[in-house]
């Protein structure tokens, strides 16, 4: 049998256990989806490294607020 085939499963099931979130690229000002493998913590203090899918850099966001460590303040 097809090894992606019988892998396709144990892959679906990971990607439903993966939290999603948006944030807003500090470099670009695009709206980018993150994901993070656990359940992110609601203490609104905790920031996860992710890496930019827009401008390819490392980004510290929290993902329950999606707000950027380092941004400016508006």
């Amino acid at each position: 049998m097809n090894q992606a085939l019988t892998a396709a499963p144990v892959l679906a099931a990971a990607l439903r256990k993966m939290a999603p979130f948006v944030y807003r690229c500090p470099n670009t000002g695009l709206r980018v989806q993150g994901f993070i493998a656990e359940d992110p913590l609601d203490d609104g203090e905790s920031y996860e490294a992710i890496t930019c899918l827009a401008c390819r850099r490392l980004h510290l966001v929290n993902p329950v607020t999606g707000r950027v460590l380092g941004e400016d303040d508006e």
